[in-house]
């Protein structure tokens, strides 16, 4: 799979996305946190995916802000991605973090925790890392991405790059030799 070709130039306002269950171990609430400090004027953020009840009953006000949009449960992934200018995933725990690899395929920048990144931090220069924990170093890395269409535009290439190194495939040809290797007596 090459990807996909976005043009993300000359929009008005800048998407932040999060994919997955908006849920307290995925970091939800640091997302929404960061953001609620921000208070950007020229961006949303649009979340997508189930909210989880916990979530709903420690950031009630935060998802209620006017920039922000939990979508729900979305059909149409893809379309999201599309739509989307900086992709967010600060997540605690993970088992394999897809999201972020099919960012990676929409050329979105990406600004991730070690869970989150899915291991592409350390063998691709792909990553914006980010501390979970650290709600002001989130709101700064937001804040960069969303004033800086440079640095969106090379982080993206640089995902863009990366995605084929993390497709199904070619992961799993490379466990395969690891295993067969390790095997070899």
């Amino acid at each position: 799979d090459q990807g996909y070709a976005v043009d993300r130039t000359g929009r008005d306002q800048v998407t932040v996305l999060f994919m997955g269950t908006l849920c307290i171990r995925k970091n939800a609430q640091g997302v929404l946190r960061a953001w609620a400090r921000l208070k950007p004027r020229n961006a949303r953020l649009l979340m997508c995916g189930p909210i989880e009840e916990w979530l709903a009953q420690v950031c009630p006000d935060e998802l209620a802000l006017p920039s922000v949009e939990a979508r729900g449960r979305v059909s149409n992934v893809a379309a999201a991605y599309a739509e989307a200018d900086v992709f967010i995933m600060p997540s605690f725990e993970e088992g394999g973090p897809q999201v972020t690899f099919e960012a990676a395929t929409f050329g979105l920048p990406l600004i991730a925790s070690p869970m989150g990144d899915g291991g592409m931090a350390q063998k691709t220069d792909a990553i914006w890392p980010i501390d979970p924990y650290d709600i002001d170093s989130m709101a700064a890395a937001l804040e960069r991405f969303i004033a800086d269409a440079d640095l969106r535009a090379e982080y993206g290439a640089r995902a863009f790059k990366a995605a084929p190194g993390f497709d199904w495939n070619v992961v799993g040809a490379r466990r395969l030799e690891a295993l067969r290797s390790a095997l070899v007596v």
